[in-house]
């Protein structure tokens, strides 16, 4: 049987009557929540040092989130397939109610513009979940980075003694590199951007060439090929300085094809436990 306009104010009435139903459905008519997520986000930065435990549970909420919406879209298609049906069951009957039809023309074209706003409001909410996944996993990257600063000591002493977190300014040979045309400007600002420097004397059995080392590092919770060639790169810029270095890669996991690339490149890869 076809969806008479009445049905609607059927739903009204339903609503208005039932609070718990109308306090069910408010979370995916309304967008109250949308306007909150830029606050949200500022309370997540602040907290940021207490929260990268909580980050795991975030993205199952927001992919039960995403969830919700695409049944909730789904349901609004299936409700514009059914007022399309109506829609041509209507139009059996035009000859006979010409005037009525006008009427009911220009309602359909209001629905079809509530559903193109519907449309472009779940356009919307995908941009901002991506949004969301992608600053959640800067912050990962920077808290997992202040993990190996703050842990330098422990975490590369298993392939250096002493352990020194350096900086390029500190390491007098990229200064004469640079004078004496060995390395550009360029190389040595491509330097300053590398996530950790850190040098000491190799231990044995490290692995490591004998004497003092550097170690190029780059942090990423996903170790990807990017990780590792700009590893490799900065690696190969300190060498040509006149130092004996070694490209590093720290994270909690490497992709595959990342793994083949540092085994290629001689990268030592080392692992972190999520906290």
């Amino acid at each position: 049987m076809g969806i008479v306009i009445e049905d609607v104010h059927d739903l009204i009435h339903l609503l208005a009557a039932n609070p718990a139903l109308r306090e069910e459905l408010r979370p995916l008519i309304l967008d109250d929540g949308y306007w909150k997520i830029p606050g949200a986000l500022d309370r997540l930065a602040e907290r940021i040092a207490g929260l990268e435990a909580r980050f795991e549970d975030l993205d199952k909420r927001l992919e039960a989130f995403r969830h919700e919406t695409y049944e909730f879209r789904d349901e609004m298609y299936l409700f514009r397939e059914a007022s399309l049906k109506f829609q041509a069951e209507m139009l059996a009957f035009r000859d006979a109610t010409n005037t009525r039809f006008d009427a009911v023309d220009v309602r359909f074209d209001a629905v079809d513009a509530r559903f193109e706003a519907v449309d472009a409001r779940f356009d919307g909410i995908d941009d901002q979940l991506h949004s969301m996944k992608t600053d959640i996993g800067h912050l990962r990257g920077d808290v997992l980075e202040g993990r190996y600063i703050d842990h330098v000591r422990p975490w590369f002493g298993k392939w250096l003694r002493p352990v020194e977190l350096t900086f390029v300014d500190d390491l007098v040979l990229v200064e004469d590199a640079l004078e004496a045309g060995r390395i550009s400007q360029a190389e040595v600002d491509d330097l300053r951007h590398a996530d950790l420097l850190v040098k000491g004397r190799s231990r044995a059995k490290s692995g490591l060439p004998e004497g003092e080392v550097v170690l190029a590092v780059e942090v990423s919770t996903v170790i990807d090929t990017k990780d590792v060639k700009r590893a490799v790169r900065r690696a190969e810029i300190l060498a040509r300085a006149g130092y004996a270095v070694v490209p590093f890669c720290g994270g909690y996991t490497v992709i595959p094809t990342a793994e083949e690339e540092a085994t290629a490149h001689s990268v030592v890869l080392d692992f972190r436990r999520m906290r």
